[in-house]
């Protein structure tokens, strides 16, 4: 049994040291969501976020911009490693769970 234990004790470090790469990364990444607003029949990109829970928005350009494609790209950084981090999350819920934490 102590096999499992080390085991299990060695994915909740690997977990917990993954948790604290995907914070990091997050924090490098811009957060918000794009809103598009059409203005005598051009689209305008602009991206919404909060800042100390006021309401921001900052101009991006128009479609081609590359300042647009460029945020579109980290924002899909963003989703994919919240989703990663949310995996991490729930495999230290679940060896928690085990009590051999706790041992």
């Amino acid at each position: 049994m102590s096999i499992l234990k080390s085991i299990i004790k060695d994915e909740y470090n690997r977990l917990h040291e993954l948790k604290e790469i995907y914070i990091e990364e997050l924090k490098k990444l811009p957060k918000g969501s794009i809103f598009k607003r059409k203005i005598k029949n051009q689209d305008y990109y602009y991206l919404n976020y909060r800042d100390n829970n006021k309401v921001k928005s900052e101009y991006l350009g128009k479609e081609n911009s590359t300042k647009l494609k460029q945020l579109l790209d980290f924002l899909k950084q963003r989703k994919d490693i919240e989703m990663d981090l949310k995996k991490v999350n729930d495999g230290i819920k679940e060896i928690e769970r085990t009590k051999f934490i706790n041992e």
